[in-house]
């Protein structure tokens, strides 16, 4: 499973952040100590916020507010510094394996505070001292000029023990800041995104009214929370001589009553949410472009001179550097030499160093590159997502968009679509997303094709569907409101998964049609309450053509794998399936692989106005595919390549395709029979649960091997496919499209080979171009071949094939068959069958015996020739 990568927040980073902060609220912090620690002397017992800052800008100016903002900035930098380093990185750690609980994020917020509360201590007794003199009598005061002053006078005049005066107590108001205020900020801020606000029924969206209200609600807390330790801190860091605590809160609450235990509470409350707002809000976004400024800027950072701080960054030793130079970054992207952090995405995946590379170092350093591999084997479940060339042909193109950030922005797109992406590990959109997205948000019509599809169709439609059909707020017609037509079972199934993903935390209503389904859809009150239909043409039709569906209200129709949709097998329903979509405004989309001039034709049709994007080249695969042909003689010969292959160490799982049902059968239990592990099959002729179970086992990585049909080539995804075989020659180039797609996706590299026979020599050209334009090696010979002409190509897919894939088997299992017929044969000739008279019927063995004794008996009676006879007749 692909574990989203966890992004740290570097140590100095929150300090700068924190520091910013304070340089805004210090007047805020200033109140708050002196309504803490005035003396009766100085003014009132209990002075309110407003009455301190008028008599400190009466008494001393306007800037007198920033008093003591020396020691501010030093405690931010000691104490904000280690609190938030040391929550981000506490909870990178427990988020490794996925999201971590609650309480554990609620604990390690906690221990970090406790750390920042010890290491921030000194700086938060210059900070009190400094801001509390003016309310002391002037015997009193410390009248340190700034902080550093303040520390050598701390430290000449109490010593070490001096700087860790209050330290109880201070500890304790920061485990419970850091546990209210930091681990309620995640809270509230995940609730309030996946979640509408009840009264109003709006759902927030991540930006600034979001952190706003977090930090908000977040500071409420925290400041009740820690509101009386904050009070009895200031007290003892503030005071003359040794105190006690104890001492302190009992006289205290003796002189002043509680009220004393929450003294500033309101500055300090008006304090915390923008103070987190700054730090959270404006900081955080903005962390990249400081290092982007350092690129672009004409610094140059030596990862040799600094590596030290590189190695710290990194959080492990750095490599061995290698002999080669650096280029230029793209545009928006960092330079290799400034990415120690870790922030910078994509390109194309590295190459892991070669066995030939580590046995020809000198120094033999093989064993250092083997943990090289190691540590890099886990990147390979999210790897950078490749950029392919992308083409667009219509009227009035929207922009595309290179993030999904980008596209909340424009399209106003609901948080909890965009949290849920996040959650499922989709980081960036991929080509067909980036242009296929925003043109379905604004066109009417679309027909793309290239690689990431679902998610494309997936994000407008579910963006567009509002509110659920079952809330009486939607405004958007009763009935279904979009239809998702998949050519198969099982790519229905999967994109019914993928909705599901989409939709958590939403109430939407969504179908996947079967039979179970169209009997519950019968009834209108539950089928008005349907907001989206995933299905296959057949059953849908049928549903219509009963009167169980009505599809007025479709606001949306999408086509998956298209070229399959719009042939003569599916062309009718579909059309039918369309034509019950009379909804004035519907948006018809038609995505797939591949794309046929006959089907093109049908779908520009269908469409209004309609926009084509083109992901690479046309009927071309992925370029990180290695494709190869490898010629095997006869039909026949194909079996021992393919056990010889698989006996060799591969990749597992590999996906076999043939080209008819019995052939997958056949081979399946020839692999199982020659010893090959964990091998499965399927094809349409297999019942529903046997396809699921198979489908299933694939997905959990128990299947090594699956022979498959067509089937299989159409839609499926299964990201940890390495290698496919085509052991029957595909029956055109879009199959073959089709069927090595299912290799090579999400950005990970594949690995296609072909099986070719003298009979498949005529098509071998036009395979051999498709290999050759996806950036794969061709034999020069097998370029030299004629181009096969059009009617020559319609051939291509009916050539005859044997059903069984090994013929002296076969033989064998034929024998056994005619023989197993012969014997049930005589069994039922020797059976007695009643007439309807009662008679019975002998046999015709016996009856034969009764005729040959009938025949030996008259010869017995007949009278023997005389010897008269004989001598007259000489």
């Amino acid at each position: 499973m692909s574990k989203s990568k966890q992004t740290s927040y570097p140590f100095w980073l929150g300090g700068v952040g924190a520091t910013m902060a304070a340089c805004c609220t210090h007047p805020l912090d200033l109140a708050k100590v002196r309504m803490q620690t005035i003396h009766p002397t100085s003014g009132p017992v209990h002075p309110s916020t407003v009455s301190i800052i008028r008599m400190t800008v009466r008494e001393t100016g306007l800037r007198s507010l920033y008093t003591g903002l020396s020691a501010s900035v030093l405690r931010q930098m000691t104490y904000s510094l280690v609190r938030l380093g040391a929550y981000e990185k506490m909870k990178a750690t427990l988020s490794k394996d996925g999201p971590a609980p609650g309480s554990h994020l609620l604990l390690a917020a906690m221990v970090s505070g406790a750390l920042g509360g010890l290491a921030g201590n000194p700086a938060d007794i210059l900070l009190v001292r400094m801001t509390s003199d003016f309310v002391r009598p002037p015997e009193e005061r410390y009248n340190y000029r700034n902080a550093l002053s303040g520390f050598i006078t701390l430290l000449r005049e109490e010593g070490m023990q001096g700087l860790f005066r209050g330290l109880g107590t201070n500890m304790t108001r920061a485990v419970l800041m850091n546990g209210s205020q930091v681990g309620s900020y995640d809270l509230f801020k995940t609730l309030l995104l996946r979640n509408r606000i009840p009264l109003i029924d709006h759902q927030i969206e991540d930006g600034l009214l979001l952190h706003t209200i977090s930090s908000i609600l977040a500071g409420t807390v925290a400041t009740t929370v820690c509101a009386p330790a904050d009070v009895l801190r200031s007290r003892l860091m503030s005071a003359h001589g040794e105190t006690h605590p104890v001492q302190v809160l009992t006289t205290a609450l003796r002189e002043e009553g509680p009220r004393f235990l929450f003294k500033g509470w309101t500055p300090a409350f008006i304090r915390l949410g923008p103070n987190t707002v700054l730090m959270f809000v404006f900081f955080e976004p903005h962390e990249m472009e400081a290092f982007h400024l350092l690129s672009r800027g004409g610094v140059k950072f030596d990862k040799r001179r600094f590596q030290g701080d590189v190695e710290l960054f990194n959080g492990k030793k750095a490599k061995e550097p290698k002999a080669s130079t650096s280029s230029a970054a793209p545009e928006g992207e960092l330079p290799p030499e400034l990415n120690f952090f870790k922030y910078a995405e994509g390109g194309a995946p590295k190459r892991k160093a070669t066995t030939s590379e580590a046995e020809s170092d000198p120094k033999g350093k093989k064993r250092k590159v083997d943990e090289e591999q190691e540590d890099e084997e886990p990147k390979e479940d999210d790897p950078p997502m490749p950029r392919h060339r992308v083409t667009t042909k219509g009227s009035n193109v929207p922009e595309h968009v290179e993030t999904f950030d980008a596209l909340r922005e424009r399209y106003k797109l609901s948080n909890h679509l965009l949290s849920n992406l996040a959650e499922h590990g989709y980081k960036r959109p991929t080509g067909i997303q980036s242009y296929g997205i925003p043109i379905l948000m604004e066109a009417p019509a679309i027909s793309p094709t290239g690689t990431g599809k679902t998610l494309s169709y997936l994000l407008p439609v579910m963006s567009a569907l509002g509110a659920p059909a079952a809330s009486a707020k939607t405004d958007t017609g009763v009935g279904v409101r979009a239809i998702i037509l998949a050519p198969t079972r099982e790519l229905a199934h999967q994109i019914h998964n993928e909705c599901l993903k989409l939709a958590q935390g939403r109430k939407w209503r969504i179908v996947l049609f079967s039979k179970a389904t169209a009997a519950t859809l019968k009834d209108k009150s539950v089928r008005d309450k349907v907001d989206l239909i995933i299905s296959t043409p057949l059953r849908l039709v049928a549903s219509l053509q009963a009167g169980h569906l009505e599809l007025g209200n479709v606001r949306h129709i999408v086509l998956d794998e298209a070229d399959r949709m719009l042939d003569a097998e599916f062309l009718d329903q579909v059309q039918e399936v369309i034509a019950a979509c009379t909804h004035p405004d519907v948006q018809k989309a038609v995505f797939s692989a591949t794309l046929p001039a006959n089907a093109e034709k049908i779908a520009m049709s269908m469409l209004r106005n309609p926009i084509r994007v083109v992901v690479g080249l046309k009927d071309t695969p992925l370029p990180l595919i290695a494709q190869s042909l490898t010629y095997v003689a006869d039909d026949q010969s194909k079996l021992p390549t393919l056990l010889q292959y698989l006996s060799q160490p591969y990749n597992p799982p590999v996906l076999i395709f043939v080209s008819s049902q019995p052939r997958a059968t056949s081979l399946a239990e020839e692999l199982v029979i020659n010893g090959i592990p964990n091998v499965d099959c399927l094809h349409a002729g297999m019942t529903k649960k046997e396809r699921e179970d198979a489908v299933s086992r694939m997905r959990r990585g128990e299947s090594w091997v699956m022979v498959s049909t067509e089937v299989m080539a159409r839609g499926m995804d299964f990201k940890g496919v390495r290698e496919v075989i085509n052991y029957d020659f595909p029956q055109s180039v879009q199959s073959y499209v089709h069927r090595i797609g299912r290799t090579g996706r999400a950005g990970r590299e594949g690995k296609a080979i072909t099986y070719f026979t003298d009979l498949d020599a005529p098509f071998l050209k036009t395979i051999a171009n498709v290999i050759l334009q996806s950036g794969s090696t061709v034999p020069e010979w097998i370029l030299k071949l004629p181009k096969p002409s059009k009617m020559k190509r319609k051939q291509m897919g009916k050539v005859k094939r044997a059903e069984a894939v090994n013929n002296a088997r076969r033989i064998g299992r034929m024998d056994a068959i005619k023989k197993r017929q012969v014997f049930e044969s005589v069994i039922s000739a020797r059976s007695i069958v009643l007439t309807p008279h009662g008679r019975d019927m002998i046999a015709g063995s016996k009856r034969r015996k009764e005729k040959e004794q009938q025949r030996k008996e008259r010869l017995a009676a007949a009278p023997a020739p005389s010897a008269d006879g004989e001598d007259g007749g000489s």
